[in-house]
């Protein structure tokens, strides 16, 4: 099994999951990011399954609009700020209708 593959498997993807990721151009690279970002130790993913799922959840949804703020994303996601889909989806919108290139205002998140 390749290295990307592991790195997602210790996130929580199943083997499966994480080899179909792997082949898939568009969301690898934007997965393999959010975990690095993230930076967080694999045993943290295994106490919180939930923050893997979350991650994935960030990395398979964010568009384009949002990817200015992927970062702030990620770090919610790691403070467990961001731990549903409906969360991460709520944010990625408020993130989508900020003015290109505008800071997050945090007081409002």
């Amino acid at each position: 099994m390749d290295a990307l593959a592991l790195k997602f498997e210790s996130i929580g993807l199943s083997s499966t999951k994480a080899k179909d990721t792997t082949k898939n151009k568009k969301l690898a690279p934007v997965l393999e990011r959010a975990i690095d970002l993230a930076n967080l130790p694999k045993e943290t993913y295994t106490s919180n399954k939930g923050l893997g799922v979350a991650l994935y959840t960030l990395a398979s949804t964010c568009t384009k609009d949002a990817l200015n703020h992927f970062e702030f994303l990620v770090g919610q996601v790691a403070n467990e700020n961001l731990k549903t889909g409906d969360q991460v989806s709520a944010a990625i919108a408020f993130c989508e209708a900020l003015e290109n290139g505008a800071p997050i205002p945090v007081n409002e998140f």
